[in-house]
């Protein structure tokens, strides 16, 4: 797999205006949250031999020559591109517009999706990919954390090479027990990975958004301490 995440588009006022580093893909994700980047980043490590995909935030693009500097190179060999915009279409128009008009000459599938909870049917309306495949996709994002980030990206290579469908999206509760590689555990297994027994415990609390961005570096290494 080659991937190549959102820190490859430089923006300048110098004589080479807007420099586009990421090379074509088969999938595209395109974002408002850099936490969705770091997410899919690490999932993508846990997934080998699949196709090449891009990470963008759209932020990164930020004006009429970036947004069409990154479709004429970066979109040229897509098969399924994903754009997740908070606040609406309206966010981001300039570039829904050029990806709806390079959607309807390349005819790659396209969905549009909130960058919440909250239904959009206009970006339901201009997504190519809709019914169950398009709330499925959704949910992944909207529970987040590491197993549904791998999940989606495996649901994606589902919708594209007709490979074996992935499970459902796991609901990630917002109170709850943590180990790493596990989003939930019980008392009584956790336990069982302790590898000293009879010292004292110490409960350390984190946000659930740690979990769901899979930014929880920091609470592993203390557990492993």
């Amino acid at each position: 797999m080659h991937l190549i995440n959102n820190k490859s588009f430089i923006t300048n006022n110098g004589p080479n205006g807007h420099e586009n580093k990421q090379s074509p893909a088969d999938i595209i994700f395109l974002t408002s949250a850099d936490t969705e980047i770091t997410l899919l980043s690490k999932s993508l490590r846990k997934i080998k031999g699949r196709p090449s995909v891009r990470l963008q935030n759209i932020l990164n693009l930020n004006d009429n020559i970036a947004v069409d500097s990154y479709i004429k190179k970066t979109l040229s060999k897509a098969k399924i591109v994903i754009v997740r915009i908070l606040g609406g279409r309206n966010y981001w128009s300039y570039g829904v517009d050029q990806i709806l008009a390079d959607q309807m000459k390349k005819k790659y599938r396209i969905i549009f999706l909130p960058g919440d909870d909250k239904f959009d049917e206009q970006l339901f309306a201009m997504s190519s990919i809709k019914g169950n495949d398009y709330r499925n996709i959704w949910s992944y994002f909207i529970e987040g954390g590491p197993e549904n980030g791998v999940n989606l990206l495996k649901y994606i290579l589902y919708l594209n090479n007709a490979t074996r469908k992935p499970p459902a999206a796991k609901k990630i509760s917002s109170v709850g027990i943590y180990w790493p590689d596990f989003n939930e555990i019980n008392a009584e297994t956790l336990e069982t990975k302790w590898r000293i027994k009879k010292r004292p415990v110490i409960a350390i609390t984190f946000y659930s958004a740690l979990l769901q961005s899979g930014q929880t570096e920091v609470i592993d290494a203390l557990i492993s301490a």
